[in-house]
């Protein structure tokens, strides 16, 4: 038999559950990376400056570096030379003389004395003589005029990259410019995913091939695509069928060789549901079974017992629109405290936005909706016929959580909203 799930006053609700999951996760080791492979991979130890940001004093227009103390608008100034991006610094290290100019070029280091630069439009160059002059066409030139100021930005030996982040283009970016060639990051979590059910057909399974009363698997496919994009590719993948001894033979398979493990179906009250049984065997300990939410109520969360290596048992329902809600309210933000996103909650993704229509909402449980988001922050729910219908989900964009009421929530309410891993 299934195991039995608590009634509607015992159940947790979803700020409950989350809470009591995060109390079992824990965060996954480190290793060391090159900066190259280090995309999408969570950072773990602070990158720090190696010098100062800029590290000196730089132009940031093509013009003329200048004393503004020497500068009368349309008199004639001495150029004294050119300095150029990445010069050699016997180019530039040479006090600016009073009374006299440089032409410079953008990203170029200011001259010791100079204290503004004058862009090239703002300027008249008289090349007849000798050396060349310049007339500038400015009333009035503020001290660090197109000046990026050395140390600016950054200090040498500060922070410019804090743990807890998922590394993006813009971030490696800045390690490429700190000099930081090697990122520790949180090591890839060792997952199971053990789907199940003897209804269900791989993927590939031909049209022809397939009965009328078998469905193929659209959960295992959704889910391995989902945990890559978050950045912890599924390790195993293994369809289980409905037999006590082969769930538990898997079960402990699986146990030998995770950090998480996830199953598909099997956690509710039907004969054939064989999980919650199957850990019970095992000797593991419950944290959960059954949340106050839809779709989503019969999840099951177990854990090995107390100790070094505890691995995390995530039993998600079958139906797959329960399967795509559950694994974005659970399995995100518990796949976000293993890697030290920082914090794991953040990974969820919420916002606040506006219902477009009247909806029903429910006294007994918090529901989550698959909805679209239009152009002006509006959701859209989904009509839908139940937690088996994943076509309704084609155009979703995330999930409406709406709150627990025996009201209708009225259209313009603002409510949380979810987006979707893409």
């Amino acid at each position: 038999m299934g195991a039995h799930i608590p009634s509607k006053r015992a159940l947790p609700t979803y700020e409950e559950a989350l809470e009591r999951i995060f109390a079992s996760t824990r965060t996954a080791g480190v290793e060391i990376v090159s900066q190259k492979d280090a995309l999408g991979r969570v950072l773990r130890a602070p990158v720090r400056a190696d010098r100062d940001q800029p590290a000196f004093d730089r132009a940031t227009m093509d013009g003329f570096a200048v004393r503004t103390g020497d500068i009368t608008p349309g008199r004639p100034i001495p150029i004294a030379g050119t300095i150029l991006a990445g010069a050699p610094q016997e180019d530039w290290q040479c006090p600016l003389s009073t009374g006299k100019v440089v032409r410079i070029a953008t990203g170029a280091p200011l001259p010791p004395g100079a204290d503004a630069v004058i862009p090239i439009e703002k300027a008249v160059v008289d090349e007849s003589v000798d050396p060349p002059h310049v007339q500038f066409k400015i009333e009035h030139v503020k001290t660090w005029l197109h000046i990026h100021p050395q140390g600016v930005d950054a200090r040498s030996g500060q922070v410019v990259l804090e743990p807890g982040i998922k590394l993006a283009p813009h971030h490696l970016s800045i390690a490429a410019t700190v000099g930081a060639t090697e990122l520790t990051v949180s090591r890839f979590p060792r997952i199971s995913l053990l789907t199940s059910g003897d209804e269900v057909r791989p993927s590939t399974t031909p049209t022809h091939e397939l009965g009328r009363q078998q469905i193929r698997n659209s959960n295992g496919p959704a889910l391995v695509a989902m945990m890559g994009a978050i950045g912890a590719p599924v390790s195993c993948h293994v369809h289980v069928p409905d037999d006590k001894e082969l769930t538990i033979y898997h079960a402990a398979k699986a146990l030998s060789e995770s950090d998480l493990i996830v199953t598909v179906g099997g956690v509710s009250v039907g004969s054939h549901d064989l999980w919650a049984s199957a850990w019970q065997a095992l000797g593991m300990t419950t944290i959960l079974h059954g949340v106050a939410i839809q779709p989503g109520k019969p999840l099951l969360v177990v854990q090995t017992p107390e100790g070094d290596d505890v691995t995390l048992i995530v039993g998600l329902p079958g139906n797959p629109v329960s399967v795509l809600a559950t694994a974005h309210l659970f399995l995100v933000p518990v796949i976000g405290q293993m890697l030290g996103i920082s914090p794991a909650t953040g990974s969820l993704r919420w916002r606040r936005v506006e219902l477009a229509a009247d909806v029903k909402a429910s006294p007994a449980r918090q529901l989550f909706r698959a909805a679209t988001l239009d152009d002006d922050l509006r959701a859209h729910i989904i009509d839908w016929h139940g937690s088996g219908d994943l076509m309704h989900t084609d155009k979703a964009d995330g999930f409406v959580r709406l709150p627990v009421t025996d009201q209708h929530v009225a259209a313009g309410t603002r409510v949380p909203y979810m987006t979707m891993v893409v």
